[in-house]
């Protein structure tokens, strides 16, 4: 029992290899078709930051944000307020439902630092794939409106439709939203949270993400660099 423990922890904290084969349907940025946009980490769990379009295909409000985080995991241990390893162990071995988050960020996410914001470019095509794939993911009501599961301090979560797996955790996710949208990635990268992002290719984009107001019309960030808005999460 130990071992098949450890085994399936030690899964769940690398993400292990990507079993998907996802093929992009955008084409690649090129210098005078390109947006940027961001992959925060934690260090274990990424997610997206897109312009505030990104609120309204989750069915959500996105105020005043000048950008949006985006992120993804097993319902469960994404809204728990800590880790411990049961949680982890069940969501590895016997995951439930799925769920977004999405949280408005007032700044810049270059604020991060390098360390814990990476800026990524895509084609405007690859942008519209994104946001169209987190419309998909975001399970609705018999009304239409987002399922809302829970509201956070940072952030709501909302309830999604496709499937946490053993090989297929937060960060597999994330890159198979990149290569949808023409991120050159390798086909079956190590995911853990540093092997993605050791994967992303450098930003190339001269322009900021569309419809991303200016820093001073928003709160200022925090003096101190912040720790990413997401929560520890698979």
């Amino acid at each position: 029992m130990a071992v098949a423990v450890a085994i399936a922890l030690t899964a769940a904290l690398s993400g292990c290899l990507s079993t998907s084969r996802v093929a992009p349907v955008a084409p690649v940025a090129s210098a005078a078709d390109c947006v940027t946009i961001w992959v925060l980490s934690n260090g274990f769990h990424t997610s997206l930051v897109l312009p505030p379009e990104a609120a309204r295909a989750a069915g959500l409000d996105p105020a005043d944000a000048a950008w949006i985080e985006i992120g993804w995991g097993e319902a469960a241990a994404y809204q728990a307020q800590s880790m411990n390893p049961l949680i982890l162990l069940r969501a590895a071995v016997a995951p439930g439902e799925t769920a977004l988050f999405v949280a408005r960020m007032p700044f810049d996410p270059a604020r991060y630092g390098p360390d814990q914001a990476r800026a990524v470019t895509v084609s405007y095509a690859g942008l519209r794939t994104i946001l169209s794939d987190i419309a998909a993911e975001t399970r609705r009501a018999a009304d239409g409106r987002s399922v809302v599961l829970s509201v956070a301090a940072n952030g709501t979560f909302v309830a999604a439709t496709s499937r946490f797996g053993l090989f297929r955790n937060c960060n597999v996710w994330l890159a198979e939203r990149l290569r949808r949208a023409g991120v050159p990635l390798p086909a079956r990268p190590a995911l853990t949270a540093r092997g993605l992002y050791a994967a992303l290719p450098a930003s190339t984009c001269p322009r900021p993400a569309p419809l991303a107001p200016p820093l001073g019309r928003h709160a200022a960030p925090p003096a101190q660099t912040p720790a990413p808005a997401t929560p520890p999460s698979a």
